[in-house]
C-alpha cells in the first residue's frame, strides 16, 4: 500500500514539475535525451536560510562530461530552470544561493555528454530552506545617561549569529539609520555615545550571521538621554568692594551637583567668557588688584557625570572699587618763607591725603610725596628761593585707595633783592 501510496505522489510532482502549473514556455533550451547515459541515483543535501548544499552520487562512466542541476519554486507560476552545469564529472557538490528562506524548493539532476546530450532526470528531490533567523529580544533602553543611551537585548540563541546591527531614529525622522554594530553574540549590549541632551531617540536591533543573513528587526526600543543641569538663579554681584568682586547665587535644585564654574569676560556677550575658577560654595571672591575695574560674570552648574548647564541669558557686570575723587586745590598763599597750600574735599571717602611736591627740569625732575596728611591745608617751609614748586593732591580711603592727582597749582619763593 505505501509502495502505490509513493508512486501517486511521485507522479503528482512530476506532473508538476513538467507542467509548471501553467502554459508559460521553459526558459532553459531544449533537452535531447539519451537514454543510454547513466543516471544521478542518489542526492543529498544540506539546508541553510537562503542556500541548499547539494551532493551526488559521482558518475565516473567516459560516455559522462557533467552535470546539469535544475530548480523549480512551486511558488512561482514558472516551469524548472536550469540553474547550473557542471562540467566535470569528478565533481559532485553545488551551492544553490539566494534562495527565500522557508520556502520548499524541487530539485533534478542529469548527467551530459559531450555531444550535450541528457540522461533521463533523477527523481525530483524537495528541500525546504532553513526558516530565517528569529528576531533578537529588545529587553531594555536605558534613559538618563549623559550624552548617550544603553541598549540591552537577549544573545541571540542561534549559535550563526555573528552579532548585531543597531539601528536608531528618532521622533522627527521615521528613517532608521544604521549607528553601530556589536560583533560578538554574547555581548548582548551597545553605548551609544555623543548623543544631544535631553533628546529621545528610538532603537531597534538586527541579530547578523557569519555569512551575513540578517533577521527581522526587533521591536522599538526608545529613551531620552539626560538633561543638562537647570541654571543657576539670583546671580547678585558687588561693585563697592576694594579690589575684588564677590559673587553670590542661590543654591541650585539639581540633586547630583558636584559644583560650580566661574566665567569673566570684558563684554556681556556670550563670547570670550574665560573660566577662572571652580568652587562647591553658592559665594566667590575674584581677587582683582585694580581700582574700578569693571568684568561682566556668569556661573554654570556642574552634575556628577561632567555635564554643565547653559549660561544664565543675561551676564552681570561687577566692578571693583573705584578711586575717590581728587580734591580741587582752593589757594597757595606766602607767609613768612613758607607756602600754605589749601584744598576742598570732593568726596566723603578721603581719610587722609598725599601732597605731590614738584621742582627740577623736565630732565631732571625733582618729585617729593608727603603722606598721612589728616588736614585740608599744607604747610612747605622747606623751600628754595628762585626755584619754582608745582602742588598737587591726591585723597585716600579707608583702604588705601588713591585717587588721582588734582589740578598743579604752582609757587616761586622769591630771591632777596641785593642791596
Amino acid at each position: 500500500m505505501r509502495y502505490y501510496l509513493k508512486m501517486i505522489l511521485l507522479s503528482i510532482v512530476s506532473i508538476f514539475w513538467i507542467s509548471g502549473c501553467s502554459t508559460t514556455s521553459p526558459t532553459t533550451p531544449k533537452q535531447i535525451i539519451d537514454p543510454n547515459l547513466p543516471k544521478v541515483a542518489q542526492i543529498n543535501y544540506i539546508a541553510d536560510i537562503t542556500s541548499i548544499g547539494l551532493e551526488w552520487n559521482t558518475i565516473y562512466d567516459q560516455k559522462v562530461k557533467g552535470y546539469k542541476i535544475y530548480r523549480k519554486d512551486p511558488t512561482v507560476d514558472e516551469p524548472a530552470k536550469l540553474i547550473a552545469t557542471i562540467d566535470d564529472r569528478y565533481s559532485n557538490h553545488y551551492v544553490d544561493g539566494n534562495l527565500k528562506p522557508n520556502n520548499l524548493y524541487f530539485y533534478t539532476i542529469a548527467t551530459f555528454s559531450n555531444e550535450n546530450k541528457e540522461s533521463e532526470s533523477s527523481e525530483v528531490i524537495q528541500i525546504k530552506t532553513v526558516p530565517t533567523l528569529e528576531k533578537v529580544v529588545a529587553i531594555k533602553a536605558i534613559s538618563n545617561l549623559p550624552n548617550r543611551v544603553k541598549v540591552i537585548f537577549k544573545p541571540h540563541n542561534n549559535e550563526r549569529v555573528k552579532g548585531y546591527i543597531i539601528e536608531r531614529s528618532d521622533l522627527k525622522d521615521t528613517e532608521w539609520k544604521e549607528v553601530g554594530k556589536v560583533e560578538n553574540r554574547l555581548l548582548a549590549e551597545y553605548l551609544d555615545k555623543e548623543l544631544k541632551n535631553n533628546y529621545t531617540y528610538r532603537y531597534r536591533v538586527i541579530a547578523y550571521t557569519f555569512d551575513d543573513i540578517k533577521s527581522p528587526p526587533s521591536d522599538v526600543l526608545e529613551a531620552t538621554t539626560k538633561p543638562l543641569p537647570n541654571t543657576i538663579e539670583n546671580l547678585t554681584i558687588s561693585n563697592n568692594q576694594p579690589k575684588r568682586i564677590i559673587l553670590s547665587w542661590n543654591p541650585t535644585t539639581n540633586s547630583d551637583t558636584l559644583y560650580y564654574k566661574i566665567y569673566r569676560g570684558l563684554t556681556s556677550f556670550k563670547i570670550g567668557f574665560e573660566y577662572i575658577a571652580k568652587t562647591t560654595d553658592t559665594r566667590f571672591v575674584d581677587n582683582i588688584n585694580k581700582d574700578g575695574a569693571s568684568y561682566y560674570y556668569r556661573v554654570t552648574v556642574v552634575d556628577k557625570d561632567g555635564l554643565e548647564s547653559e549660561f544664565q541669558q543675561n551676564a552681570v557686570m561687577g566692578t571693583t572699587l573705584a578711586p575717590p575723587t581728587a580734591p580741587t586745590i582752593t589757594s597757595v598763599n606766602f607767609d613768612e618763607n613758607s607756602c600754605i597750600v589749601r584744598w576742598s574735599l570732593n568726596d566723603k571717602r578721603a581719610n587722609s591725603f598725599i601732597v605731590v611736591k614738584k621742582s627740577g627740569s623736565i630732565f631732571s625732575p625733582k618729585i617729593e610725596k608727603i603722606p598721612n596728611i589728616r588736614d585740608t591745608k599744607f604747610v612747605d617751609r622747606n623751600l628754595t628761593p628762585g626755584v619754582k614748586y608745582k602742588y598737587a593732591i591726591m585723597s585716600v580711603d579707608e583702604y588705601g585707595i588713591v585717587s588721582e592727582e588734582s589740578t598743579e597749582a604752582e609757587f616761586q619763593l622769591s630771591e632777596p633783592s641785593k642791596r
